[in-house]
């Protein structure tokens, strides 16, 4: 027989109970497939983001936790946390049940639904700006012994990679806000989305290769020079590696494993968002052990 069971139609009404809907079972497993897919994703960012965030915390000296970098990214764990938590939502939810995902009928979704959906392209904008403010602040911090021309370059290239991928996030938060609301497509607008991963990808490249770069170059110094106490340093130059790479990797997974890992461009900021605390508690454990000297400021 011919007949294959897995990709047979099905047939059910609308709500006016006269209007029928056809679709076919293979269709429904894949939503299924990329539905599950999805939350298990976020799920893990989820948790990730939960026992770093406490690592951190507890780690980290009480006299370093009024820092600029460490309120900025104990921030940007908490609203990794809360990103991954509000885009696990929308696929457990309302919006994602069957009837309404194949008949486009919306009418019963309700309120809390849609305010849920909101929250959930906000917030990756405030993770957005928090990331890259720390990434800032620490290239300054890195580059702050270069000539003042050279780090005022630095610094201006920064805050334009800052605000042109902040200003994808915004634009696409906005124009997908809009089609929540009005309970359209997004997809006549993918070119946003797409341009915000591709800002955001360019925007971790940028500053990690100033990190990695500057940090290498220190490694060469420090060899002619003749010092020893290198840990720390190798520790700041194999975490700024991890930090370009990784995250990199995933934004280019998001463009060519669509169907077997949906949404694997959204680990690329959590996953900066992760590294970033780490390396430096990495660093400041060994450094502390040796009873270094280091000064991240001059290296």
């Amino acid at each position: 027989s011919t007949f294959n069971p897995y990709t047979q139609p099905i047939t059910f009404y609308k709500a006016d109970g006269v209007t029928t809907v056809t679709v076919l079972l293979s269709d429904i497993n894949a939503g299924n497939f990329y539905n599950t897919a999805c939350s298990i994703n976020y799920s893990a960012q989820m948790g990730a983001c939960f026992v770093m965030f406490f690592v951190v915390f507890v780690l980290t000296k009480e006299s370093k936790r009024r820092s600029a970098i460490f309120i900025l990214n104990i921030l940007s764990l908490l609203l990794g946390f809360l990103r991954a938590l509000l885009l696990a939502l929308y696929f457990v939810g309302p919006w994602s049940n069957i009837y309404p995902s194949y008949s486009l009928d919306f009418s019963y979704i309700p309120r809390s639904a849609y305010a849920t959906s909101i929250a959930g392209v906000v917030i990756p904008l405030l993770m957005t700006t928090t990331v890259n403010m720390s990434l800032i602040l620490q290239a300054y911090i890195v580059c702050k012994n270069m000539s003042t021309v050279y780090r005022h370059i630095v610094v201006g290239l920064s805050c334009s990679v800052f605000l042109l991928a902040v200003g994808f996030r915004f634009a696409e938060m906005v124009t997908n806000s809009i089609s929540i609301m009005s309970s359209e497509s997004y997809y006549a607008k993918e070119w946003i989305q797409t341009g915000t991963l591709a800002t955001e990808t360019s925007s971790i490249w940028f500053f990690s290769i100033i990190f990695t770069g500057k940090l290498v170059w220190t490694l060469v110094t420090r060899r002619i020079m003749g010092w020893k106490q290198w840990s720390g340093v190798r520790i700041l130059a194999a975490m700024g590696g991890c930090t370009m790479v990784i995250p990199a990797i995933f934004a280019i997974l998001e463009y060519v494993t669509v169907d077997s890992f949906p949404e694997a461009g959204t680990l690329a900021v959590t996953m900066v968002a992760l590294l970033l605390p780490l390396s430096s508690l990495w660093a400041s454990m060994a450094i502390d052990q040796e009873a270094s000297t280091l000064n991240l400021s001059q290296l």
